[in-house]
């Protein structure tokens, strides 16, 4: 499909006003530059061509002997004087505007750059292999760079509903790019003809979306197949494209035209030509790689970021031969060719009944209502929702009572594109098979947990066609993955939910807020349970806030890594908690003055076990913890270097197929990743490192339906939000999480949520919120399953928001009281005073009493 790209394009004129004939290259000859960037007019100096004609001839040496010779050691010398020059031609024309290097440089976001000027020499130089000052292709980041003679239009130009491809293979080259027009036939919607005759006799040919020419060039000629470049243009001048599989079919001849420059100037939509000379491997491979990808598995249907693309593979993996450089792309306007059916292959092809029906036939093969069975009935509503589905959105059937292993390809007759079908009962989503039929490189994709390769995969196909994905064997927490995940809007989406199971695990249990039981199931577990249950079992007791009751699930444990790790987790929840000597006595033994008494000696112990009983996962998680308690204490790179090691253990673990499936083993890989974010936040330069740390944290709670974890996650989110300035988006994410906590009925993590809440609201100087919020959860703290010290302390922590309201409004009278009340309190529990609350009652309080917690 057309993508959308930013466009920046860049006039060259003479100040002369010359447009004919072609002028040698001149380092002090002046240009004048108009600059345009997405239709805005810009200021802009003068352009100068970095190199003058003498080095441009020695780059164009260069390049054919890359390209020839093949030879990496050789060639890479000479590629490497080539992105030199490349680097140089990028500070010629960042150099002209702040706006033009602020858009060159914005990687990652789709753009096209127009080099457009009527002067013959600047058409030469290789605009579209720039690299800037850091080394980076300019192309690699998603910068499609285009040239032109003729005014540039923005407005895409739409291709028809079938297209005729018009092919010229010389008979004298080897008709490398035969292979992969083979691989069209295939395809009706692209209707092949031959037109050597119309080619050699320069009759003009009308009827032609594609032309795709394979003859020799001759560079001193400017000809092609022995045919001028006029003639050339003049055949072919009506080609929506033009793919010149020709040596030096973008150089120019001595009066400055090349047979790329003079189809462009007839007319042709989009030329790609080579500015010297092609190697019969290069044609053939980019030939391929072309139409496989707008045409083929892929369907991308989207020329100009195909060759963009491919320039960036052959610059990643041929370097050497300096095909990168050579490529020349000639656009006048972008092209859309979505009106192309392109009804793609069903994949993976064992997933899918063929259609053998006849055309009035049902989805399912029934011909009449009378023959229809429930089968029958069901994939006919899946056919009807097929046809309704818009692009980019999720649609959802219940599926859970029909069986089936194939989906029958006639219920989704209706989709223009793609069908890729994910079955979550196949365990790896997409398979290795899936992969292959779609192009794609198993090795490529990601190995460590489910969320990761699907995500790697959603990104892989965001450049093709329309696809639709049918998820068969679905859960409802997919969907929540899939809006979490958030993959490109070119997907479309539909979950086939299948049967929920009989017996949901504990974790689940917990998930879906079902507390009692959980605890039942918990009271239940057999002696020989397995330590991940236990450990479920405690996190459920933690949770319900009934933490006396997890000690004994700890007991049960085999594993004494783990046993360690959660006494230190349950002494940080429960602060001054004794063990007693049967479990204590289960880790050790201690020499006098050694016994472990904070959960960083358990954390530390957990780490150092013999080499025996330690596995990875474990010790992943113990750094994990360790670091969590460090930057609690303000150590926070000594706490970033432990999650470093702790995230590179987790992963190491999970190469093992059975520890992916294990609840431990993608909560500790979340949680890691998430509390790396956290700490990130406290560090407002750092915050790009933290996003993507956590996007892959919630892809992986939302993917394993996680909720409680998902909501800390988005209570980091709106941390990240409030630490860059964003205070509305960090507002609306702490209504999010706090949502999602109450839904999840944990308490904690709600009034979390809200203190990131108050800080936003005090940003932004919304006094009278921060007191409506505070009444609000002074009133919800009533319905919560806190304990009421707990509960106390929270009834503190809203006071002094309260107090923090007045501050920030002018009301100092209403804070002093509200600071006076809350320190009363506390004086009368006999509690420390809280640091803030003190600094500030003693900026406001008016009597000369000291503020060490005596009157």
């Amino acid at each position: 499909m057309h993508l959308e790209r930013r466009t920046a394009v860049v006039q060259f004129e003479l100040f002369s006003g010359a447009t004919e004939g072609s002028l040698p290259l001149a380092c002090e000859r002046d240009f004048g530059v108009i600059l345009t960037i997405d239709g805005t007019t810009c200021p802009a100096q003068n352009f100068r061509s970095p190199i003058n004609d003498e080095q441009w001839r020695e780059f164009i040496r260069q390049l054919r002997d890359c390209n020839v010779n093949r030879d990496v050691k050789t060639g890479y010398r000479g590629a490497t004087a080539i992105r030199a020059l490349a680097r140089m031609l990028y500070q010629s024309l960042a150099q002209l505007s702040p706006a033009l290097r602020a858009f060159l440089d914005d990687a990652g976001t789709p753009r096209r750059l127009v080099i457009q000027t009527s002067r013959p020499e600047l058409h030469l130089l290789p605009w579209a292999g720039m690299y800037d000052e850091s080394g980076h292709m300019l192309a690699a980041g998603d910068l499609s760079v285009v040239q032109a003679w003729d005014e540039f239009d923005a407005l895409p130009v739409a291709t028809r509903g079938q297209l005729q491809l018009v092919k010229v293979l010389g008979q004298d080259t080897n008709q490398r790019t035969a292979a992969a027009l083979d691989g069209l036939q295939r395809t009706p919607e692209i209707v092949q003809q031959d037109a050597t005759d119309a080619f050699e006799a320069g009759r003009p040919v009308d009827d032609v979306d594609l032309l795709h020419l394979e003859k020799h060039g001759n560079a001193v000629l400017g000809e092609t197949g022995q045919v001028a470049s006029e003639t050339l243009g003049a055949t072919f001048a009506k080609a929506r494209i033009a793919l010149l599989w020709s040596c030096y079919s973008g150089a120019a001849n001595s009066w400055g035209e090349s047979p790329a420059l003079a189809l462009h100037r007839n007319g042709a939509g989009l030329v790609l030509s080579f500015l010297a000379e092609l190697h019969n491997e290069d044609a053939g491979s980019i030939a391929e790689a072309f139409y496989a990808d707008v045409f083929g598995p892929s369907a991308s249907r989207d020329p100009e970021s195909a060759l963009l693309r491919i320039r960036c593979a052959k610059a990643a993996t041929e370097f050497a031969f300096a095909n990168w450089a050579s490529m020349t792309v000639y656009l006048r306007s972008p092209l859309d060719l979505s009106a192309l059916p392109l009804n793609g292959p069903r994949v993976p092809a064992s997933g899918w009944l063929a259609e053998t029906a006849p055309a009035n036939a049902s989805a399912a093969g029934a011909t009449t209502a009378s023959e229809a069975g429930p089968a029958d009935v069901f994939w006919q509503s899946v056919a009807a929702q097929v046809r309704d589905l818009q692009p980019g959105t999720i649609g959802e059937i219940d599926a859970s009572s029909v069986a089936f292993t194939q989906l029958p390809a006639a219920a989704f007759r209706a989709w223009r594109g793609n069908v890729i079908r994910l079955d979550d009962a196949t365990g790896t989503m997409p398979d290795d098979a899936t992969l292959r039929e779609l192009g794609l490189i198993p090795e490529n994709a990601p190995t460590t947990d489910a969320a990761d390769r699907l995500v790697w995969f959603f990104g892989q196909i965001a450049r093709f066609g329309s696809p639709l994905i049918v998820w068969t064997h679905s859960a409802a927490r997919h969907r929540e993955f899939l809006e979490t995940a958030q993959p490109s809007p070119t997907l479309t989406f539909l979950l086939l939910y299948g049967a929920k199971p009989e017996q949901p695990t504990l974790m689940e249990l917990l998930d879906e807020n079902r507390i009692e039981d959980a605890l039942t199931e918990c009271s239940a577990l057999p002696e020989a349970c397995g330590d991940e249950q236990l450990y479920a079992a405690y996190f459920i007791c933690i949770r319900s806030e009934q933490a006396d009751r997890a000690p004994q699930y700890v007991a049960r444990v085999k594993s004494r890594q783990q046993r360690l790790l959660l006494m230190g987790n349950y002494l940080s929840r429960n602060p001054g908690t004794a063990f007693d000597a049967r479990l204590m006595a289960s880790v050790g033994p201690f020499a006098a003055g050694d016994v472990p008494r904070t959960p960083e000696d358990f954390y530390w112990l957990a780490m150092h076990v013999p080499e025996g009983e330690a596995t990875l996962r474990e010790s992943g998680s113990a750094k994990h913890e360790m670091a969590y308690a460090l930057h609690a204490r303000g150590q926070t790179e000594k706490a970033e270097v432990l999650l470093r090691g702790a995230l590179a253990d987790i992963e190491a673990s999970g190469k093992d197929s059975s520890a992916q499936q294990d609840v431990r083993w993608y909560t500790a890989l979340a949680t890691t990743l998430r509390d790396w974010a956290d700490l990130l936040a406290d560090e407002p330069e750092r915050l790009e490192e933290a996003t993507p740390l956590l996007q892959r944290a919630k892809a992986i709670q939302a993917f394993h339906g996680m909720r409680v974890a998902l909501a800390y996650s988005t209570t980091t989110e709106a941390r990240l939000a409030l630490a860059g300035a964003r205070y509305t988006q960090a507002i609306d994410l702490a209504v999010e999480a706090a949502n999602r906590f109450v839904r999840c009925n944990n308490w904690r993590g709600w009034f979390e949520a809200h203190r990131i809440l108050f800080d936003s609201l005090a940003e932004t100087r919304e006094t009278a919120r921060m007191m409506s919020v505070a009444k609000l959860a002074r009133e919800k703290l009533q319905l919560s399953n806190l304990p009421e010290a707990r509960r106390e302390e929270h009834r503190e922590d809203l006071a002094f928001q309260r107090a923090r309201a007045h501050w920030i409004a002018g009301e100092l009278a209403e804070a002093r009281e509200e600071l006076q009340e809350l320190r009363e309190a506390q004086i009368a529990m006999q509690k420390k005073l809280d640091p803030k609350v003190e600094r500030l009652y003693e900026y406001l309080d008016l009597s000369p009493a000291t503020h060490d917690g005596k009157s």
